[in-house]
């Protein structure tokens, strides 16, 4: 069973996770002729928000295995069926709108489309069908959702993550060596769903770490870091400042606090957030860097952060006004969240 501190933990992480999420799909420049902007964005949008989508995908895992006892066939069909609720329905309905919208801005609007977009109004069938899964660059068209895409696939497999998970220190060995080797992306997030599963199945509580360890992985983190920002093609150094970053970010005392009423609610709308920002951040970024002609990086640095608020506050306004206008569609599109 899942601790109360721990789920506090878990209730106290979706939402800066979420924004972290925010900001690695909100670069606004990759101009070479502003460093300092490329510098900041590259900490904002890839150092800091690196350990997001891996500790998702960790909650993830100890959470599929929260409320187990034992491994049988009608606790896979339930967790199954659950998921199909509240991963596969939410996966087909925003994509679906995705490509509604895309369409009709081809259609109506095509100057607000990226040029080295595909136009959509001429794709076949089976080139729309496979916009729900890979598309052209290996993302569903609401490319956000291959997390949501990897994660349902990966706890089709989930019987195997147990039986890994039970070996104890062998399925770890087995598991840090595949994660430290591959390059595939279900692995490695299947590494980190396996991580989450593991702490649940054995009872181990993945927030007690001594404080002298503690501090060795934040160090660690931040010299990681640097390494990172100078050689972010190194797989081996960003897959260790994920794994140091995700440990930290899991141990800070202060998320053992239970959250107040008022962030409870505004946590709530994480997971809209998620399905929401990727199509609203690509009208915004779009628009600042058609509209913004400036030379000046202090007004481009304000310029990314202002847009990332601007995201995040506009798709909370639209959930708590869907919550307040039609809560039951809401609760179909977010998977009953």
């Amino acid at each position: 069973m899942i601790s109360e501190h721990n789920s506090n933990i878990i209730s106290n992480l979706r939402l800066p996770l979420m924004v972290m999420v925010v900001f690695i799909h909100s670069y606004l420049t990759k101009s070479d002729s502003m460093p300092t902007v490329t510098f900041v964005e590259d900490i904002f949008s890839k150092c800091i928000p690196i350990v997001a989508v891996p500790t998702f995908m960790f909650i993830s895992g100890y959470l599929y295995f929260a409320k187990f006892r034992h491994f049988t066939l009608l606790f896979y069909k339930v967790q199954t069926l659950k998921r199909i609720r509240t991963l596969l329905v939410p996966y087909i309905i925003w994509n679906t709108f995705v490509i509604c919208v895309f369409w009709s801005l081809h259609r109506f609007a095509p100057t607000m489309i990226n040029p080295d977009f595909e136009n959509i109004q001429d794709y076949t069938v089976i080139q729309l069908l496979d916009c729900y899964w890979r598309g052209s660059g290996g993302f569903p068209i609401a490319y956000q959702f291959w997390f949501i895409r990897d994660l349902f696939i990966i706890t089709l497999v989930s019987p195997l993550i147990y039986l890994i998970a039970k070996s104890r220190y062998l399925g770890i060995a087995i598991v840090m060596l595949l994660l430290m080797s591959t390059q595939s992306s279900y692995i490695e997030m299947g590494a980190y769903f396996f991580m989450g599963a593991y702490c649940s199945i054995n009872n181990v509580d993945f927030s007690a770490l001594k404080v002298p360890l503690r501090v060795i992985i934040l160090m660690a983190y931040i010299v990681l870091a640097g390494f990172y920002l100078s050689m972010q093609s190194n797989e081996i150094i960003r897959k260790l400042l994920i794994l140091c970053g995700s440990i930290s970010l899991l141990n800070l005392k202060g998320l053992r606090l239970p959250a107040n009423q008022m962030f409870r609610r505004v946590s709530s709308s994480a997971f809209f957030l998620f399905c929401m920002h990727g199509i609203l951040d690509l009208f915004t970024c779009k628009i600042l860097t058609n509209v913004v002609h400036s030379e000046s990086q202090l007004q481009w640095i304000m310029l990314y952060f202002i847009n990332v608020t601007a995201v995040v506050l506009i798709c909370m306004a639209i959930y708590f006004i869907s919550k307040k206008i039609s809560p039951r569609l809401l609760r179909i599109v977010t998977g009953n969240r």
